[in-house]
């Protein structure tokens, strides 16, 4: 009888949410890494390095946070050779100004007296606001929780309730829960699957190389605690990511030729669009660490430069013009990185191969010695 009941709630549930929030609905389980015997996995995903920092604030006197872009191009342990202070990469996969927001709201505690580096791109301003003509798969995504009053605040700031009711719900249900996904979500999940593999996507291959060719890789960076063999879309066995205990992740390029061709053939032909809401939750971020007395330099990080038409480049400099103004205005230091990288650093379009992230790491220690 009791059982009964409960599947009735449950079913009742369902409708309830199928009738407010949604025109179909998608089973989802999400895979937030708790109480794990690996401590490590907990440095997958941003909710984890939140729970590490908790954990292990006393440790770091220099923090960095950010995206992708951070978290594969700044290799701490090269920064922590130059500028002699421990460090760890706080920064995380997909993670950007509508994730960091609510991150950050959390993580400000724990940054009291130290160095806080937070690299933005263009592209976390960018967006369209009106979600009927351009749904962006990156608005609120579930790399971390929104809590009741930042549904709210992110309403007033633009965001559709579509974009964020379902990142409220992990908030509040466990994380082996299974979730009720709304429609917008299955758009978005089906436009993921519609378009043609990216090059990088993830494929695991991890029995179909040479594995006296990966151990002599990961004898480079002895904090590993993971590794993950990746396909390209033709072609097998291009890329060796390696997850440090740092935060880092470090990305070996395993067929560089393949890698370059692929630069080729994608060219230029970047169109920076900004997105109000973005830009919004940016000036938010600053008011934060302002009000919490945040020590803050904004690291500025640029994308391969075949990447840019000149129309493209000079638009965005005109724009971070502008950022940079706001930013000094709220005692911040700024940085815009000038180091010119090449196309070669790069293993795609945006982030950094592990000889170009060494290259940029060890410029970045020194425009952070010379910013503090």
């Amino acid at each position: 009888m009791i059982r009964k009941k409960y599947i009735l709630v449950y079913i009742i549930g369902l409708l309830s949410l199928f009738l407010l929030f949604g025109y179909s609905t998608v089973l989802y389980k999400s895979y937030i890494y708790k109480n794990s015997n690996q401590k490590e996995k907990r440095l997958l995903d941003a909710i984890g390095k939140y729970e590490h920092l908790k954990e292990n604030y006393k440790k770091y006197d220099l923090v960095f946070l950010g995206s992708s872009k951070a978290y594969i191009g700044i290799d701490v342990k090269e920064i922590e050779n130059q500028l002699n202070v421990p460090a760890f990469n706080y920064a995380s996969m997909a993670h950007w100004f509508p994730t960091q927001y609510v991150q950050f709201k959390r993580l400000v505690p724990f940054l009291k007296n130290k160095t806080v580096v937070w690299t933005i791109s263009h592209e976390m301003f960018e967006g369209e606001s009106d979600r009927h003509q351009d749904i962006q798969i990156d608005d609120v995504n579930k790399n971390f929780y929104l809590d009741i009053y930042d549904y709210f605040e992110y309403m007033e700031i633009g965001f559709d309730n579509s974009d964020i009711f379902d990142n409220l719900l992990l908030r509040y249900l466990d994380s082996n829960f299974i979730l009720f996904v709304r429609d917008s979500i299955q758009t978005k999940f089906r436009g993921v699957l519609n378009k043609p593999i990216v090059k990088q996507e993830i494929v695991i291959n991890k029995m179909q190389i040479d594995q006296k060719e990966v151990s002599n890789y990961l004898k480079l960076y002895p904090d590993y605690f993971d590794y993950r063999i990746l396909d390209a879309a033709n072609t097998k066995n291009a890329m060796l990511y390696i997850y440090r205990k740092s935060g880092h992740l470090a990305c070996i390029e395993l067929k560089p030729k393949y890698l370059r061709e692929q630069q080729i053939l994608t060219g230029k032909g970047k169109v920076i669009k900004i997105d109000e809401r973005k830009e919004k939750l940016f000036f938010k971020i600053l008011q934060l660490f302002k009000k919490h007395n945040i020590n803050l330099i904004v690291n500025n990080y640029w994308d391969a430069p075949y990447t840019y038409s000149e129309s493209s480049k000079e638009n965005y400099e005109k724009y971070l013009y502008k950022i940079e103004k706001i930013v000094l205005k709220h005692n911040f230091k700024f940085i815009n990185s000038s180091i010119q990288l090449k196309d070669e650093n790069f293993f795609d379009g945006s982030h950094l191969n592990s000889i170009g992230s060494k290259k940029y790491s060890k410029y970045l220690a020194k425009e952070i010695l010379d910013a503090i």
